[in-house]
This record gives C-alpha cells, sequence and structure tokens, in this order.
C-alpha cells in the first residue's frame, strides 16, 4: 500500500504481513511486483497479494490488488 497506517489498511482481516526476501534476485521480482524503482529495507507485504495467501515455491511473489 502507498503511506497508510495499519488501522487504514483496507484488508480484511486475518490477515499477514510477509517481508520481502533478502536474496537479491527475488527481491528484484518482488520490487518489479510492487511497480516500485527501489525499497526500503524492511518491507512487508499484505496476505491479500498473494495467489495462495502467502508467497509460496508455485507463486512466490506478490501479484493481486497492486493497483
Amino acid at each position: 500500500h502507498e503511506s497508510i497506517f495499519h488501522k487504514d489498511c483496507p484488508c480484511v482481516v486475518p490477515f499477514s504481513l510477509h517481508k520481502i526476501p533478502k536474496e537479491e534476485n527475488e527481491r528484484l521480482k518482488w520490487q518489479r511486483a510492487l511497480h516500485r524503482n527501489d525499497l526500503p529495507k524492511n518491507v512487508f507485504v499484505c496476505s491479500t497479494h498473494f495467489i495462495d495467501g502467502r508467497p509460496t515455491a508455485r507463486n512466490p511473489t506478490p501479484t493481486l490488488n497492486l493497483g
């Protein structure tokens, strides 16, 4: 999401947050998926943005509702 606070997040509860991978290739995939040129060190993505509700081997990057 853009710069909004957790309490203002439109994501439906229950949801979980997933930290962007540290491995450079995976991090770049997430960065492209999020349509960002750069990312801060600590980025979390809500489970509603993943096909399986979390990063999985089959669907490792966020792809849903990314605006």
